[in-house]
């Protein structure tokens, strides 16, 4: 004979927290183009390079993409996206910010009056320590906003 239970099992109720419809991340790129272009995440996660579960984490922005994949995805986009995220990586961000403003490398770095090689490495993504005045230095620059001056 089998007892009866005295209790139900209910299924767990998701709670559905209200984001930003947009973030401007580069996974809300990625994921508007790959829809946009109707094509399958595991169709674009071979093109990339990456796994599914990769892509599809970038996309759900639970992770950022690997700075090596910025110039992949950059090319998949075939632009240049005007916004950033705070949601992106600190090397991903500069890059953006180097290619939205026509910036080398070597002016970035003469600009903020840091080491080529640091903003190699950060955009890089290498494990390197970075002090938290140059962070927020590197931070507040890319940040602000453009000042445009029109000569006649």
């Amino acid at each position: 004979m089998i007892p009866k239970c005295s209790f139900a099992l209910k299924p767990k109720i998701r709670k559905i927290t209200k984001q930003q419809l947009t973030t401007h991340s580069l996974g809300d790129y990625i994921r508007n183009e790959r829809l946009k272009r109707d094509i399958q995440q595991e169709i674009l996660a071979k093109k990339l390079n990456v796994n599914s579960v990769a892509l599809s984490n970038w996309e759900r922005n639970k992770k950022s993409p690997h700075p090596k994949h910025f110039n992949i995805i950059i090319d998949f986009l075939g632009f240049v996206p005007k916004k950033q995220s705070h949601i992106d990586k600190l090397g991903i961000r500069t890059q953006l910010w180097r290619l939205q403003n026509n910036t080398t490398l070597e002016e970035f770095a003469s600009e903020l009056n840091i080491p080529i090689e640091i903003i190699m490495r950060i955009e890089q993504a290498r494990h390197c320590k970075l002090e938290e005045g140059t962070i927020k230095r590197i931070l507040s620059f890319i940040n602000k906003p453009i000042s445009c001056e029109v000569h006649s």
